[in-house]
């Protein structure tokens, strides 16, 4: 049924009642039911729903007797797939205290009436749909499949379920519900009481409170509606929102009433008989251990690991523990024996410990919920242990740690102590490792081309991982050997020697899967080793389109916790510098941290994230959502200071790349290598290793795209061409040929060959943002603005919600570069409006107000983004440096600039960034210069570092240094757009116009944003 009816009462069974139990009842409806119809009957029409209902009637009444719930449906089956899920009736009671009383089966067609039990009757089934989970609840199904149903039919069924309390002294209480996922034409749900009941009643989300109303004696409240559309929770949202529509009903007067209720049943089921064969084993607990806190783990452990999960249900069984004593002879019990058992034990043992009710689904409901003893569907152990408190369950298996115990997040819990009128907040204890966990350990000290010895561990804690041991320890020895084959199969072809193991190490309190193998070719990706463990990813965040309770909080997996570790050992006798190791950040209820460091020769890191809140509000996801953070895209890096010595083992492993038999294999490791030694800078051994994979893998396109890249890098643009050629012939759809002619056009400025490149790429992805902004800037080069501005326009009509204020922001600076000042002010503002708290939405709109000449604006903008935590702004400093000197405050941009290289100020790459910044500035050129000077000192081969010197050279009025500096920038990297405009001005200033004019429009053909690093120099353009 898509309708949730739930609804439970005490009642004093009179002694001479008598109940049909396992036996089905046929009789009319009691005369307490108000009699409802639906409307005009339907007519069935095409629709996706199989089904829907034309009346749905749930009404419940308490009397001195039981609880009667009363339901009639009435469904119009729309569609042949209808006929099978709206055509089954299956009806469920629970024998040993409930009846079941049909009232009618009705086939309605054309007006007509059809009494289906006039020819059928319903089939008794005991079906124990728990079983396989160790659950036996004692309910039997009434099962009918009306026979000759047609499309366009409505079904018409009505019957109750009597219910008698099992509980001795339980008061009336009940759940009455409209949530729904069909569409109902006419809802009808009642509750009635005697009039001398004190009954409170409560609504959830979605409804109001029905007016309490006198009849015939009872009270009672009625909810009536028509053409009821079914309401859809955001996925999201917390538990306690899924109880939308309904209404509670409650004769407790406080929780203080369950605690009275309850407390004796588990209070007698903890007391152990004097001859208890249990006293036995407090005595073993006490002599093994001889602390509290391990007395606690070895009496859960006791109940967990040596008495098996079993739960009747039936009768007050679902209730009412069963005595200790009991559970340990049978060594068996559900949650309440086993509780009755673990409060014995460590009572025995002197720890104060009670039973606790708990919800294992709706937990954080309760704190808003009427008091009601059926709120709860387990029960915990709550023990006091050197002030601190524990919540232990004992239907869990494998506990190593006290901690661990109760990890789902119940949030509440109904402690059962005489006297104790509330409930109590269950708050995790912090673990003190990780639910998951990995480790790479990683021996590359041969050095960074040579083979490489790998161990990959994954730890996995807590329930999952005890799930993750008992589904391998399950499995037969061909199965399980086939699952390690996978394993091993999912760390692809660059890993070789692959062995798997997997096991639950108890010392560990972890599942523990051990990947070992060697790992051929290079640990750098372009000249640097970022560790996968140690990268901190974002959470997905989606916007919401329910309209049903939209600004509901957003849930958060707390406790959940992960770990990434990584311990690298790399070749003796080289300098390493580190780059973004450290990071510390709250987001969306979940703590992020990193710390990555080298000594010597060995990197050690650790990154972790923690959820700390159970949820958040709507308004800080959205904050979040549209605001982002820059944190996470910051990758820590390990670069090699000065130049890397290729080692023995270096040499010898490409002469064994050489050898290899598959030539594709061997031109891929070619590529690498080419790749890799042009990233440290190493430009001969780079040729080398490209001029003899050509040699001896000429067939293979990837090698020639790679002898291009080094090409195009080192300035020689018609050797490239010529290998790109080569390349294109040997497989045109390969795509570094393609971002090879891309990067061609770019470094001649040959703004057509660009703008068609991208096109190309636009064949293959139309709605690529990045690539229809990429092209406009290209368009902009070739003076074609209005289809730079369409491009920027397409671009945003592409871009995702999420991007769509930064995707104006782009369009922005396009409009500004076209002197286009007021369009580009009104987009600007427009998605600063959209989010206000984008950093890099600000960062743009502080580069447009510098750009526009409006320095005082700028700085204000820039001290207020100041404001924000120092990691999370730092990708913008450069913005913020040249904000404060645009506004006169160079005071201020250098000291925010010293304060981003005093955070790692041996590190040449900071140091540069340092120079960078000041230079761009025009502040503080004296320390600018000293970074500059030391970043070089460090790094003498660089490319950028050359480049910085040289800006900072132009600046001084250095013409002939900066010159200098300019040409051997170009030399390591000849596509570097601020480089050559830089030259272009020295040349211009050393008298030589024509040579620097025409850098200068190679520069702008290459980037039209160049001119943007050179706001403050104030020489010849």
């Amino acid at each position: 049924m898509f309708f949730r009816m739930m609804v439970s009462a005490a009642a004093i069974l009179a002694a001479s009642s008598a109940w049909a139990g396992d036996q089905l009842l046929l009789a009319p409806a009691s005369d307490w039911v108000r009699p409802v119809e639906p409307g005009v009957p339907g007519v069935a029409e095409t629709s996706e729903v199989g089904y829907r209902y034309r009346l749905y009637d749930a009404q419940t009444r308490f009397d001195d007797a039981a609880r009667h719930s009363y339901v009639r449906y009435r469904i119009l089956l729309q569609s042949p797939e209808g006929l099978g899920s709206g055509g089954v009736i299956a009806l469920d009671w629970s024998a040993d205290h409930e009846d079941l009383t049909i009232h009618h089966v009705r086939v309605v067609r054309q007006g007509a009436v059809i009494e289906v039990l006039d020819t059928q009757k319903f089939e008794v089934l005991r079906r124990e749909t728990g079983f396989e989970n160790s659950t036996v609840m004692g309910q039997l199904t009434a099962a009918l499949h009306p026979a000759d149903l047609r499309v366009g039919d409505e079904l018409d069924v009505a019957y109750t379920v009597t219910r008698r309390e099992p509980v001795a002294d339980a008061r009336p209480e009940a759940v009455i519900s409209g949530g729904l996922s069909s569409t109902v034409e006419h809802l009808h749900v009642a509750a009635s009481w005697p009039e001398n009941l004190n009954m409170r009643v409560r609504a959830t989300p979605g409804w109001t409170v029905p007016a309490v109303r006198r009849r015939g004696g009872f009270n009672e409240i009625v909810v009536d509606m028509k053409n009821v559309e079914p309401y859809f929770v955001p996925n999201d949202a917390p538990r306690r929102f899924f109880l939308a529509r309904e209404a509670e009903l409650s004769s407790y007067d406080g929780w203080g009433d369950v605690v009275s209720l309850m407390t004796p049943h588990y209070d007698r089921a903890a007391t152990l008989s004097e001859t208890s064969s249990l006293r036995t084993e407090v005595a073993r607990i006490k002599a093994a251990h001889s602390t509290q806190r391990d007395q606690a783990l070895a009496a859960l452990r006791v109940v967990q690991d040596q008495v098996r999960y079993l739960a009747i249900l039936m009768g007050e069984g679902g209730w009412v523990p069963t005595s200790a004593d009991e559970v340990w002879r049978l060594r068996q019990g559900d949650c309440k024996g086993k509780t009755a058992l673990l409060l014995a034990l460590l009572r025995e043992l002197g720890i104060p410990a009670d039973a606790a009710l708990v919800s294992t689904d709706t937990g954080d409901s309760l704190a808003e919920s009427l008091p009601r003893l059926r709120a709860f569907d387990h029960v915990l152990v709550r023990a006091e242990l050197d002030g601190a408190t524990y919540w232990l369950d004992g239907t869990r298996a494998n506990d190593r740690v006290l901690e661990q115990s109760a990890f789902a997040p119940y949030h509440s819990a109904l402690v059962l102590t005489e006297g104790r009128t509330g409930l109590d907040r269950i708050v995790p204890i912090p673990q003190a490792t990780a639910g998951a966990e990995v480790v790479e350990i990683v021996d590359a000290s041969a050095g960074l081309f040579a083979p490489a010895a790998v161990t990959v561990k994954t730890l996995i804690r807590g329930d999952d991982g005890l799930e993750a041991a008992s589904t391998m320890q399950n499995m037969g020895p061909a199965a399980r050997q086939e699952r390690l084959d996978s394993m091993r199969e999912s760390m692809g072809e660059q890993m070789k020697d692959i062995a798997v193991t997997a096991a639950y190490d108890e010392s560990l309190a972890a599942y523990v899967i051990t990947v070992t193998g060697r790992v051929d070719g290079s640990v750098l990706e372009y000249g640097a080793l970022s560790p996968e463990g140690l990268r901190i990813r974002p959470p997905q965040l989606t916007k919401r389109t329910t309209t049903f309770l939209p600004n509901a909080p957003h849930v958060v997996s707390y406790p959940m916790s992960s770990a990434g570790r990584a311990d690298y050992r790399l070749p003796e006798g080289t300098r390493y510098d580190v780059y973004g190791g450290s990071l510390e950040f709250d987001f969306i209820g979940t703590h992020y941290s990193r710390t990555m460091t080298v000594d010597g020769a060995r990197l050690t890191g650790l990154a972790t994230a923690s959820a700390n809140a159970y949820e958040v509000t709507h308004d800080e996801y959205e904050k979040a959502r549209l605001a982002g953070d820059t944190r996470f895209g910051r990758t820590p890096s390990l670069t090699v200071r000065g130049v890397y010595q290729p080692t023995v083992a270096d040499r010898a492993a490409w002469a064994t790349q050489e050898a290899e038999i598959d030539a594709t294999k061997r031109a891929q490791s070619f590529q690498t290598r080419v790749r890799e030694l042009a990233a440290l800078g190493l430009y001969d051994e780079a040729t080398k290793a490209a001029d003899r994979g050509v040699e001896i893998t000429a067939d293979q396109a990837g090698v020639w795209a790679a002898r291009a890249g080094l090409r195009l890098t080192m300035g020689d643009l018609d050797g490239a061409e010529a290998d790109l050629d080569q390349a294109e012939a040997l497989d045109p759809a390969n795509d570094s040929v393609t971002y090879g002619r891309l990067n061609l056009a770019s470094g001649r400025g040959d703004t057509r060959e660009l703008i068609l490149a991208y096109t190309r790429l636009l064949r293959l992805s139309p709605r690529n943002v990045g690539v229809l902004q990429a092209r406009a800037y290209a368009y902009l080069a070739a003076g074609l603005g209005d289809r730079a501005v369409a491009d920027m326009d397409a671009a945003l009509n592409a871009a995702s919600d999420a991007s769509k204020p930064q995707a104006k922001a782009e369009k922005a600076a396009l409009l500004a570069l076209l002197d286009r000042t007021a369009e580009a002010e009104t987009l600007s503002l427009a998605a600063m409006e959209e989010a206000p708290h984008n950093i890099q939405l600000i960062t743009s709109r502080i580069d447009l107000l510098i750009e526009g000449g409006r320095g005082a604006e700028a700085m204000a903008l820039a001290r207020t983004l100041m404001q924000r935590d120092a990691s999370e702004i730092e990708p913008s400093t450069q913005t913020l440096v040249a904000a404060l000197a645009a506004g006169g405050d160079t005071d201020g941009a250098v000291a925010l600039t010293r304060s981003l290289v005093e955070t790692n100020p041996d590190n040449p790459v900071m140091l540069n960034e340092g120079c960078w910044m000041l230079t761009l500035a025009g502040a503080g050129l004296e320390q600018a210069d000293s970074w500059c000077e030391a970043a070089l000192a460090a790094q003498p081969m660089s490319g950028p570092i050359a480049d910085s010197r040289a800006r900072l050279r132009l600046q001084q009025g250095r013409h002939e240094d900066a010159l200098a500096d300019f040409d051997y920038a170009l030399s390591r990297q000849a596509a570097m757009p601020p480089a050559r405009y830089g030259r272009g001005l020295a040349l211009i200033a050393l008298g030589r116009e024509e040579e620097g004019r025409a850098d200068l429009a190679l520069a702008l053909r290459q980037s039209p944003q160049v001119v943007e690093s050179f706001r403050s120099y104030t020489g010849a353009r």
